[in-house]
């Protein structure tokens, strides 16, 4: 036990033997406004307990101690100027400090004794009647204290926030630098900031509680400072769980009440309340530091209910003898209180809101709170829950049909699914993101928005269970803060979201105002459509689908619609006024003074970046006069209520294509103003609309100014969003600009089958270019420079080989990299669209008859070439040799996509191949073969049945949810299918891929190096701790590293010389003679 350095102890005043200890008394006034802690009385010190009310009748003592806060203390003040109290005056709190009358030092002992210990505040009176009283008849005892150094990262918020609650009870908790220990995981240098701490510690005892790999920094510090007798527990590693203790009597009994797994007598480090951490710390002290003075205090680990309700005004719930703030453990209770407490609307819709598990422990609920507030202010009915990680988010809202109307997320990782389970429910969920790496600061200034390092695991992850709209809720305001806090005008986008959600499945279908928008860049009649997306049978396909539903539509077939569109729904650019002049007489005006009142509203910031660029409002872009006032043209078409309108064009500088995707110039006048009217309620000169619906790839809301993820109220595609929302019909393989649109417009996608291939964009050399600028764009992003580096290298190497410096003029280096790649990334999308596949897909229409054998045709290309060969009886022959065959088995392969597309019935497809190859098909392998193939190929054609895309595409505009799917060309990855789902980006049949392998390799042959320069051989056994987190972020980059310690590699498969998947069925051993390092010039 620790105690109070120069203080006596073990001396009194005078001689023992000289006293008359019957003669000599101490009298002491205790003045408290809280409930009184314990002072003992004997015969020799006397301790009288006042009030506050009592102190104007008269306190006089020896010693007065002073246990007052805050606005009381003006009240003792008063009584002691006016003679009501007289003595040495004791102040016990902070507040009251200045009314002391003793030294400083005095003050310095007593914060010492004074705890909870009913010894320490005897020995308390004894100090004070020794040191005041001159009481030589006493003796005086060290305070009993307890110093812990925690060792510890989890918890480490909460332990934080009850460090003043513990010194009370005379244990004081340290940590051993805490910036240090959160930043070793990154860089292992920081270890020695903690090992130092370690070693430097010469109290009582170190607790320790972090990862495996931390442990073993650490290890040794621990093992020498319990040789110095210091008393050491901790758990070893929480993912191996070697518990051990040092210097500590019962040890085994110690370790299992502190660390137990077990769900009916758990530990106490399972619960991480305040309150419970507390009483582990107590725990701590009276058994490790064999403080019998708090026994009283020690009380068994809570057990908090593993799911529940909450509600901040709720009332208390009594779980396992202990009882908890603001729970409820049904929903019967819930909701027979939020009707009984008035805080029910019955007209409400309700929001649901799912807590991570913990911050009810940890008491991070600002936010929570906030949303619950703001939601009922709205006239929502909120309910709030949390349940056991990985278990079902929607546990209290099913009950046959879903409870709420839409559900707001904390949870990361995979946790809010599986999908079934969401599908199930059948409301959308939105994500709520709490800044992890970032104060509130860092993000506002951050251009990328979300730190790098969490958008794995806070928006891939959750996007894989069909969770949509990421919006930053939630950061600490410093680094040294352990609370999180709401940010206000996120918290009212994200709730703005949710609400506009839950409207949709309450408004009518007949009532909704649904905007459909288009895309027309550039402006003209010649640039109307979307990529690979047969636009007006597309729209026609969406209208009839919407008139089926009860929408106040009119429908139109596609030659209609093409004709109206062209006439009535275009953008005109300036070189064309005598159009717009024409147009602007049959389309929607917007009063530009309704305009700059809308503009005037918007932040500051925003304003000054647009005036700056496009001049004041309303601009020129779009504009006409009539009778003396002026106009921005609108040129809708509107159906009823369901709207058809172009999105508005980006600006009309030369270089169109670079402003099409441009990030740093804001959107003219004409572009804010669409969408705010959208916004705008009728009454208030708007249109209102309940939902935007864009169509097909792409348009450039999406790719306006402001961070890449988690955007601000001054990001320009949140802004002009605001609260609507947007569902987008997407094309299936539009991976990486479909997860903008996800992300920066807050998109439901509802993916749309490709055109099948006839003569493909991108191949070979081409492809792999493409593939590899993705891949260096997501790199930088999460500032992984490995990858940036490895896969920049890629790019040089293979743009020097296809000559694209001769080309485009540039010399493609490391220094002029960065300069020079947006102009490869142009030319790539240049050549990408004047290569069109077969075609176009027409939404909610599968591909039939010649489309659907071209799909059979590629997606089944190895295995009918195969067949054909067999039937043939012909063989496969490389070189010049064998081009006739193959060409005889091209044919068959063709014949046999267009049978099986044809044929309804195996019996059938199995009697035409007989015919065709005149002979029967008698052996049962050769049978079962194509029997395999027919199925499969007829269940591939099921799935190839749009009918979904617009199914889903009006169960989104109903407030539901849409189940999730990979992303990716249907041939290259039939996971695709069907279409009509919310795609992600994440493909793990991509992984490793042959830029991550090269990674992997290199680190593997690194790893190898430094352990043999370092112990002189190679290692036996290597142990490798794999992360879901690490694989979508690196794409495999330690898959492959261990892939490469194995001796093996993978199965890459390519198409057309273009990277296509990784086997998953085999690998391939890597010749000895290629696993080969090299160590001081030596080849090993």
């Amino acid at each position: 036990m620790a105690g109070i350095s120069g203080l006596a102890c073990d001396s009194v005043h005078g001689s023992e033997s000289a006293l008359d200890f019957s003669n000599n008394s101490t009298n002491f006034a205790y003045i408290t406004d809280t409930t009184p802690r314990p002072l003992p009385s004997n015969d020799t010190i006397n301790v009288s307990v006042y009030n506050l009310t009592d102190v104007f009748s008269g306190v006089s003592a020896d010693i007065v101690l002073l246990d007052v806060d805050g606005n009381n203390v003006s009240l003792i003040q008063n009584a002691i100027d006016s003679g009501n109290i007289t003595g040495e005056l004791i102040p016990l709190t902070p507040d009251a400090k200045y009314l002391s009358t003793v030294d400083d030092k005095i003050l310095e002992n007593v914060s010492s004794y004074w705890t909870y210990s009913k010894e320490n505040l005897r020995r308390l009176l004894v100090y004070l009647a020794v040191e005041l009283d001159r009481r030589a008849d006493l003796k005086v005892e060290q305070p009993l204290r307890t110093s812990i150094l925690l060792v510890v990262l989890p918890n480490a918020d909460t332990i934080s926030g009850i460090v003043d609650e513990l010194g009370e009870y005379g244990i004081d908790c340290r940590f051993a630098n805490l910036t240090a220990l959160s930043m070793v995981g990154r860089n292992e240098m920081y270890a020695q900031y903690v090992i130092d701490e370690i070693e430097n510690f010469n109290g009582d005892i170190i607790f320790e509680y972090v990862a495996d790999r931390q442990y073993s920094l650490y290890k040794n510090a621990i093992e020498n400072a319990s040789n110095r007798g210091v008393k050491a527990l901790g758990i070893g590693g929480f993912s191996s769980q070697q518990m051990y203790a040092y210097n500590v009597n019962n040890s085994s009994t110690i370790l299992k009440k502190l660390f137990s797994r077990s769900s009916k007598s758990p530990g106490y480090w399972r619960t991480v309340l305040p309150e419970n951490l507390k009483r582990m710390f107590i725990y701590i002290a009276w058994t490790v530091d064999e403080r019998a003075d708090l026994e009283e205090y020690v009380k068994p680990t809570m057990v908090v209910p593993p799911s529940a309700l909450y509600h901040p005004d709720g009332p208390s719930c009594t779980y396992m003898n202990d009882s908890y703030d603001h729970l409820f453990l049904s929903w019967d209770d819930f909701f027979d209180w939020y009707v009984d407490s008035g805080h029910y609307n019955p007209e409400g819709k309700w929001i649901g809101i799912v807590m991570y598990y913990r911050d009810y422990q940890e008491g991070k609920l600002y936010t929570e709170d906030a949303m619950i507030r703001m939601l009922e202010d709205d006239g929502y009915n909120a309910v709030a829950c949390y349940v056991p990680w990985r278990h079902p988010i929607t546990q209290f809202f099913i009950n046959n049909t879903s409870r709420v109307d839409a559900i707001i997320s904390f949870n990361f990782f995979g946790a809010n699914g599986p999908w079934e389970l969401l599908d199930e429910c059948d409301v959308p969920v939105l994500k709520a993101i709490s800044l992890s790496y970032q104060t509130y600061d860092e993000w506002e200034n951050n251009p990328h928005g979300l730190h790098g390092l969490a958008i794995t695991w806070k928006v891939d992850q959750p996007e894989m269970d069909g969770v949509i709209c990421p919006i930053a809720t939630e950061a600490r305001i410093t680094e040294d803060d352990y609370m999180r806090y709401p940010i206000n005008d996120r918290l009212r986008r994200i709730l703005g979201q949710a609400e506009a959600y839950a409207n949709l499945r309450h408004v009518p279908n007949s009532e909704k105002r649904v905007a459909i928008i288009y895309f027309n860049h550039p402006p003209g009649k010649h640039d109307i459509g979307a990529s690979y997306l047969n636009l007006f049978e597309s729209l026609e396909n969406v209208l009839n689908a919407l008139n089926s539903s009860g929408y106040d539509v009119k429908p139109m077939n596609s030659t209609e619609l093409q004709n109206t569109i062209l006439i009535y729904g275009r953008n005109v650019g300036s070189w064309a006024p005598g159009e717009l002049e024409e147009l602007a007489d049959r389309v929607i005006l917007l009063d530009a003074s309704l305009y700059e009142r809308w503009f005037s509203e918007l932040p500051q910031e925003v304003q000054d970046e647009v005036i700056n660029v496009w001049g004041q409002p309303p601009g020129d872009m779009m504009v006409v006069e009539r009778d003396g006032r002026k106009y921005i043209v609108i040129p809708a078409i509107q159906l009823g209520n369901v709207l058809l309108a172009p999105q508005p064009a980006r600006g009309w500088e030369e270089d169109l294509d670079r402003l099409y995707h441009d990030l740093t110039i804001p959107p003219p006048h004409q572009y804010i103003a669409f969408y705010l009217w959208l916004q705008k309620s009728p009454d208030d000169g708007g249109f209102g609309a309940h939902a935007v619906v864009h169509m097909g790839r792409h348009g450039t809301l999406e790719w306006l100014p402001g961070k890449m993820v988690c955007l601000n109220e001054t990001s320009y595609p949140d802004l002009l969003l605001g609260n609507i929302p947007d569902i987008y019909p997407y094309i299936v393989d539009g991976g990486g600009e479909g997860i903008q649109a996800k992300r920066r417009g807050y998109a439901t996608l509802i993916s749309h089958l490709t055109p099948p291939i006839a003569q493909s964009g991108l191949y070979g050399e081409l492809q792999n270019l493409k593939y590899n600028l993705e891949r260096y764009q997501h790199y930088k992003e999460i500032g992984y420079a490995e990858g940036m580096n490895q896969t920049r290298q890629s790019i040089i190497e293979v743009a020097s080989d296809m000559h694209l410096g001769e080309e485009l003029n540039l010399t493609l280096t490391n220094e002029t990299f960065e300069d020079d790649v947006e102009r490869i990334v142009e030319y790539i999308e240049n050549i990408a669209s004047e290569t069109i596949p077969y075609g176009t897909h027409t939404l909610g229409v599968g591909p039939s008859e010649e489309k659907a054998v071209m799909f059979i045709e590629t997606m089944y290309t190895t295995e009918l070439m195969n067949l054909s060969y067999t039937l043939l009886n012909i063989s496969e022959v490389s070189g010049l040799e064998g081009l006739e065959n193959r060409s005889k088995a091209e044919n068959m392969t063709k014949w046999l996509a267009e049978e099986i597309v044809n044929c309804s019935t195996f019996g059938q497809f199995k009697n035409s191949v007989e015919q065709k190859t005149n002979q029967s098909i008698d052996d049962e392998i050769l049978n079962n073969t194509i029997n395999n193939i027919f199925e499969n190929c007829k269940e591939t054609l099921t799935l190839l049945n749009a009918s979904g895309e617009l199914e889903n595409l009006i169960q989104a505009l109903d407030g539901r949810y849409v189940p999730p799917s990979e992303q990716g060309d249907p041939v290259q990855n039939p996971a695709v299918l069907p279409t009509g789902r919310n795609f992600y980006g994440f493909n793990s049949k991509k992984v490793p891929d042959p830029t991550t392998w090269e990674i992997g390799k290199k680190l593997a042959d690194q790893m190898l190096v430094d352990y043999y320069k370092e112990h002189g051989y190679f290692p036996e056994k290597i142990a490798v701790t794999m992360w879901s987190v690490e694989t979508m972020r690196h794409y495999g980059v330690m898959e492959s590293m261990v892939l490469r310690l194995l001796g093996v590699e993978p199965d890459f498969r390519y198409s057309r010389g273009a990277f296509r998947k990784v086997g998953n069925d085999r690998v391939i051993v890597t010749p000895l003679d290629e696993l080969t390092v090299e160590i001081n010039g030596s080849i090993v």
